[in-house]
């Protein structure tokens, strides 16, 4: 419902089943939403698409690990040198601070409000924990505004 907020919104879906349901969900529901099918990590390159084996459905804890022939996209934000950022949410099950390090120009310049799903298992399958993240978005001028678990809204200071 976020997406009613802003005249354009860019989401990122890498499983391609997921991602062609959000699309045809957004062409109806949401026309200023441009969905792609990418992940969004600290790198650029390719990764595989990995389920969680504590997850309950394959839809969901999913995330990317890199691999060279991996069958899954992997931008960073920075690459995708997007204009006019005013909010970031970030749901990747575990690569929310890798993803936030690629964009970290965007956010010391745009400085967006920034949401971050986090949970410490997930943070672990990328070796970073919640301290890490306060600690890097200090270090890009921003502050921890709210905790409504396991959501963290970061803003300018």
């Amino acid at each position: 419902k976020l997406a009613n907020y802003f005249d354009k919104v860019v989401a990122f879906e890498p499983d391609r089943y997921l991602y062609v349901e959000l699309k045809d969900m957004c062409r109806v529901m949401y026309p200023n939403v441009e969905v792609r099918n990418e992940a969004i990590l600290d790198y650029n390159g390719r990764g595989d698409l990995e389920f969680s084996e504590s997850s309950p459905s394959k839809a969901r804890g999913q995330y990317v690990s890199e691999s060279f022939e991996g069958d899954v996209t992997v931008k960073t934000l920075r690459s995708l040198d997007i204009q006019g950022c005013g909010l970031i949410k970030i749901d990747v099950e575990g690569g929310e601070l890798p993803a936030l390090r690629g964009a970290g120009r965007m956010l010391r310049h745009q400085k967006p409000v920034v949401v971050v799903e986090c949970k410490a298992r997930t943070a672990a399958r990328f070796d970073w924990t919640i301290d890490e993240l306060h600690f890097y978005m200090w270090e890009q001028g921003y502050r921890l505004a709210s905790e409504i678990h396991p959501n963290r809204v970061y803003v300018t200071r």
